[in-house]
């Protein structure tokens, strides 16, 4: 029995089971297809991509990764990489390729005393957060916490507190990249310089970012509240925080979150029409 797998060109690789099982035994992780159990644990994030990859490789660690790139380039395969998966894109999947899937690789280290967090590729905000907020500091990032931490500093990454420490890509330290002959390097501006450079904005496909490290994190509180516990002190008839999410209560008030007297709210009488794209 064979399966047939997309390529880069537009065609399509005929790879035999006895392939695919050797290829399984290599890695740590698993190697599936439609028909195994599993294969739709983790369904794409935005329902409008239908995209169905013939492979699935859920990594377990850098190793794995270098594995699959292998594995995909001597046969020449369509590749999606999956970091925290919440690409609304859509780049975190293939149609009939081969997604390598890094969601089990999620961990995060903080060295409070060096004010630096590492975290692995497949790691979500959330993660990081409770990690950082452990030793109270935060890495400057997102608003939504199930953003994978890769994908949201490779892409700038803004977030509550942007305006006073920057995008989280201005934290980032340095990057473990697989790229695509299957070696592995660690970018930093001392080390692999040019390829740093490239992943703070020169463009994409340089590599698969396994991990990285973003400094130095800061002092702050990560808060979330309803609108009847915000502790900020407000008058009657003040505009209400709302329910929200925010990392490190800001020394001044954003506009967001204005305390001046709101104009009462007036009827809408003008009618809209919905329309899909």
């Amino acid at each position: 029995m064979t399966t047939s797998v997309a390529t880069r060109d537009g065609g399509r690789a005929s790879i035999d089971d006895t392939t695919l099982e050797q290829f399984g035994t290599t890695i740590r992780g698993d190697v599936l297809k439609p028909a195994d159990p599993g294969y739709a644990d983790k369904p794409i994030y935005n329902a409008m991509h239908r995209h169905r990859p013939t492979l699935i490789v859920r990594c377990t660690g850098t190793a794995d990764v270098v594995d699959a790139v292998k594995f995909a380039r001597a046969h020449g395969l369509l590749v999606a990489v999956r970091g925290g998966g919440h690409s609304v894109a859509g780049h975190s999947s293939c149609d009939g390729g081969m997604v390598i899937d890094l969601t089990r690789m999620r961990g995060v280290d903080v060295d409070p005393g060096a004010r630096i967090a590492r975290a692995q590729g497949g790691a979500l905000w959330g993660d990081l957060d409770r990690e950082t907020q452990a030793f109270g500091l935060i890495v400057p990032g997102g608003v939504v916490s199930e953003t994978g931490v890769a994908g949201l500093t490779l892409g700038g990454g803004e977030g509550w507190v942007r305006r006073k420490y920057g995008l989280t890509i201005d934290s980032l330290l340095s990057a473990r990249v697989v790229c695509a002959d299957g070696s592995v390097h660690t970018a930093s501006a001392a080390s692999e310089p040019d390829l740093f450079w490239a992943l703070r904005g020169g463009g994409g496909n340089f590599g698969i970012v396994t991990s990285l490290s973003s400094g130095p994190i800061r002092t702050g509180r990560s808060w979330r509240s309803p609108v009847s516990s915000i502790p900020w002190p407000t008058r009657p008839g003040s505009f209400p925080a709302g329910a929200i999410t925010a990392q490190a209560r800001p020394t001044k008030s954003p506009r967001w979150l204005s305390r001046s007297p709101c104009r009462p709210l007036r009827p809408c009488r003008r009618r809209f029409t919905t329309r899909h794209a």
